[in-house]
């Protein structure tokens, strides 16, 4: 089987940024801030027992759009007790939580139209979310 220049550079291209993917995923488990950021969005948001996974897909992006956040999570803030910038990060988190998307650059990036808690909140009408 001959294998074409132009698949091999794709081939490449895609298993660097799957790498890259898993990198930081990988980083925000391994360092602890996905337990930080589980106890922040579960306090946040009023729902116990968020989903993990969906949760470290949150983070990650979190993290490459709003680096603050790490900021955030290393101060562990009481959310009776704020300041007027980590109350901006916590609605962030909550935002997503809710949405399911994480606002980038350039508008959102939808990680989860199903599992977003709007849904959880509305259960006889579909919630108003970017995704319809």
């Amino acid at each position: 089987m001959k294998i074409s220049r132009r698949t091999l550079l794709i081939s490449g291209a895609v298993l660097c940024a799957s790498a890259v993917a898993g990198a930081e995923a990988t980083w925000a488990t391994s360092s602890g801030r996905l337990d930080e950021f589980m106890a922040l969005s579960e306090s946040a948001t009023g729902f116990s027992e968020l989903d993990r996974g969906l949760g470290e897909r949150y983070l990650s992006a979190l993290l490459k759009w709003e680096p603050k956040i790490e900021t955030l999570l290393l101060e562990s803030p009481r959310l009776d007790s704020l300041t007027a910038a980590q109350a901006e990060l916590v609605d962030l988190v909550i935002e997503v939580w809710y949405t399911g998307a994480v606002p980038t650059g350039s508008g959102s990036r939808v990680l989860s139209f199903e599992q977003a808690l709007g849904h959880s909140c509305l259960p006889r009408s579909t919630p108003v979310t970017s995704c319809r």
